[in-house]
Protein backbone atom coordinates (compact mmCIF):
# COMPACT_ATOMS: atom_id res chain seq x y z
CA UNK A 1 0.00 0.00 0.00
CA UNK A 2 1.05 3.90 -0.80
CA UNK A 3 0.47 6.72 0.13
CA UNK A 4 -0.96 9.32 -2.29
CA UNK A 5 0.14 12.82 -2.50
CA UNK A 6 -2.29 16.08 -2.11
CA UNK A 7 -2.50 16.50 -5.85
CA UNK A 8 -3.86 12.75 -6.10
CA UNK A 9 -5.84 13.19 -2.73
CA UNK A 10 -7.28 16.28 -4.35
CA UNK A 11 -8.30 14.65 -7.72
CA UNK A 12 -9.90 11.71 -6.70
CA UNK A 13 -11.95 13.26 -4.55
CA UNK A 14 -13.02 15.70 -7.32
CA UNK A 15 -13.60 12.25 -9.64
CA UNK A 16 -15.18 10.25 -7.51
CA UNK A 17 -18.76 9.77 -7.87
CA UNK A 18 -19.81 7.91 -4.25
CA UNK A 19 -18.47 9.23 -1.27
CA UNK A 20 -19.31 7.63 2.27
CA UNK A 21 -20.17 9.80 5.55
CA UNK A 22 -19.49 8.26 8.83
CA UNK A 23 -21.60 10.05 11.83
CA UNK A 24 -22.31 8.76 14.97
CA UNK A 25 -25.93 8.44 16.07
CA UNK A 26 -26.77 8.52 19.57
CA UNK A 27 -23.25 7.06 20.34
CA UNK A 28 -23.35 4.21 17.48
CA UNK A 29 -21.76 5.09 13.63
CA UNK A 30 -23.68 5.00 11.12
CA UNK A 31 -22.49 4.80 7.71
CA UNK A 32 -24.32 5.81 4.56
CA UNK A 33 -23.37 6.78 0.56
CA UNK A 34 -23.96 9.69 -1.25
CA UNK A 35 -23.44 12.03 -4.53
CA UNK A 36 -21.31 15.15 -3.62
CA UNK A 37 -19.06 17.74 -5.14
CA UNK A 38 -15.74 18.76 -3.43
CA UNK A 39 -15.03 22.10 -3.94
CA UNK A 40 -12.21 24.67 -2.15
CA UNK A 41 -11.20 21.59 0.15
CA UNK A 42 -14.66 21.31 1.01
CA UNK A 43 -16.89 18.29 0.19
CA UNK A 44 -20.97 19.73 -0.19
CA UNK A 45 -23.78 17.56 -0.93
CA UNK A 46 -27.93 17.89 -0.72
CA UNK A 47 -29.79 15.53 1.69
CA UNK A 48 -33.56 14.84 3.16
CA UNK A 49 -34.15 15.12 6.82
CA UNK A 50 -33.67 12.25 8.41
CA UNK A 51 -31.25 10.29 10.39
CA UNK A 52 -27.92 11.98 8.81
CA UNK A 53 -29.11 15.50 9.18
CA UNK A 54 -30.14 14.94 13.31
CA UNK A 55 -26.74 13.08 13.57
CA UNK A 56 -24.76 16.06 12.47
CA UNK A 57 -27.01 18.42 14.50
CA UNK A 58 -26.09 16.66 17.96
CA UNK A 59 -22.61 16.31 16.58
CA UNK A 60 -21.15 17.79 13.30
CA UNK A 61 -17.79 15.81 13.05
CA UNK A 62 -17.78 13.69 10.42
CA UNK A 63 -15.40 11.52 8.26
CA UNK A 64 -15.78 11.11 4.69
CA UNK A 65 -14.20 8.58 2.67
CA UNK A 66 -14.29 7.83 -1.47
CA UNK A 67 -13.11 5.11 -3.57
CA UNK A 68 -11.77 4.80 -6.74
CA UNK A 69 -11.66 0.40 -7.57
CA UNK A 70 -10.79 -0.69 -10.85
CA UNK A 71 -12.72 -4.06 -12.07
CA UNK A 72 -10.12 -5.10 -14.56
CA UNK A 73 -6.89 -5.05 -11.84
CA UNK A 74 -7.97 -4.80 -8.79
CA UNK A 75 -6.06 -1.63 -8.12
CA UNK A 76 -7.88 0.93 -5.94
CA UNK A 77 -7.07 4.22 -4.15
CA UNK A 78 -8.80 5.96 -1.41
CA UNK A 79 -9.46 9.28 0.89
CA UNK A 80 -10.31 9.79 4.05
CA UNK A 81 -11.03 13.35 5.26
CA UNK A 82 -12.24 14.74 8.37
CA UNK A 83 -14.46 17.67 9.07
CA UNK A 84 -17.22 19.36 11.01
CA UNK A 85 -20.13 19.44 9.10
CA UNK A 86 -22.09 22.40 8.75
CA UNK A 87 -26.24 23.43 7.07
CA UNK A 88 -26.09 25.93 4.75
CA UNK A 89 -28.47 28.45 5.22
CA UNK A 90 -28.16 30.63 2.59
CA UNK A 91 -29.95 29.99 -0.21
CA UNK A 92 -27.42 31.33 -2.90
CA UNK A 93 -24.51 29.49 -1.90
CA UNK A 94 -26.73 26.38 -1.24
CA UNK A 95 -28.35 26.80 -4.64
CA UNK A 96 -24.39 26.99 -6.23
CA UNK A 97 -23.82 23.67 -4.32
CA UNK A 98 -26.90 21.75 -6.45
CA UNK A 99 -26.19 23.44 -9.28
CA UNK A 100 -22.49 21.99 -9.48
CA UNK A 101 -24.12 18.61 -8.01
CA UNK A 102 -26.07 18.58 -10.80
CA UNK A 103 -23.20 19.33 -13.68
CA UNK A 104 -20.99 16.69 -12.10
CA UNK A 105 -24.17 13.99 -12.27
CA UNK A 106 -25.01 15.47 -15.78
CA UNK A 107 -28.56 16.64 -15.01
CA UNK A 108 -30.36 19.41 -15.23
CA UNK A 109 -33.47 20.75 -13.87
CA UNK A 110 -35.24 20.43 -16.43
CA UNK A 111 -34.71 16.41 -16.42
CA UNK A 112 -35.49 16.02 -12.90
CA UNK A 113 -38.45 18.45 -12.73
CA UNK A 114 -39.76 18.45 -16.20
CA UNK A 115 -42.14 15.56 -16.47
CA UNK A 116 -45.25 16.39 -16.01
CA UNK A 117 -47.29 15.85 -13.24
CA UNK A 118 -43.68 14.81 -10.97
CA UNK A 119 -43.70 16.22 -7.52
CA UNK A 120 -41.14 18.75 -6.29
CA UNK A 121 -38.55 16.78 -3.97
CA UNK A 122 -39.19 17.44 -0.35
CA UNK A 123 -37.36 20.38 1.27
CA UNK A 124 -34.06 19.09 1.75
CA UNK A 125 -30.41 20.28 3.46
CA UNK A 126 -27.21 21.42 2.16
CA UNK A 127 -24.06 20.19 3.77
CA UNK A 128 -21.02 21.58 3.40
CA UNK A 129 -17.85 19.74 5.12
CA UNK A 130 -14.55 21.71 5.20
CA UNK A 131 -11.92 18.70 5.22
CA UNK A 132 -9.36 19.72 8.09
CA UNK A 133 -7.19 16.55 7.26
CA UNK A 134 -7.10 14.12 4.31
CA UNK A 135 -5.10 11.43 3.69
CA UNK A 136 -5.19 8.85 0.80
CA UNK A 137 -3.63 5.31 0.15
CA UNK A 138 -3.40 3.13 -3.02
CA UNK A 139 -2.90 -0.63 -3.73
CA UNK A 140 0.50 -0.13 -4.59
CA UNK A 141 2.61 1.06 -7.34
CA UNK A 142 5.37 0.38 -9.41
CA UNK A 143 7.16 -2.87 -8.69
CA UNK A 144 6.08 -2.98 -5.20
CA UNK A 145 3.84 -5.37 -3.86
CA UNK A 146 0.07 -4.66 -4.19
CA UNK A 147 -2.68 -4.86 -1.95
CA UNK A 148 -6.18 -6.41 -3.20
CA UNK A 149 -9.74 -7.20 -1.63
CA UNK A 150 -9.60 -10.02 -0.34
CA UNK A 151 -5.81 -10.88 0.04
CA UNK A 152 -3.78 -10.44 2.67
Amino acid sequence: MDALNLQEIEQLLDEGRVAHIAVVDDEVPYVSPLSYIYTNGSVAFRTLEGRRVRALRANPRTCIEVTRYDEETGDWSSVIGFGDAELVEDDVVAGAFVAQLLRKYDQSFEQLFGVPNRPLPAPGHVVRVPLDSVEGRCSGRFLGTKTRPGRL
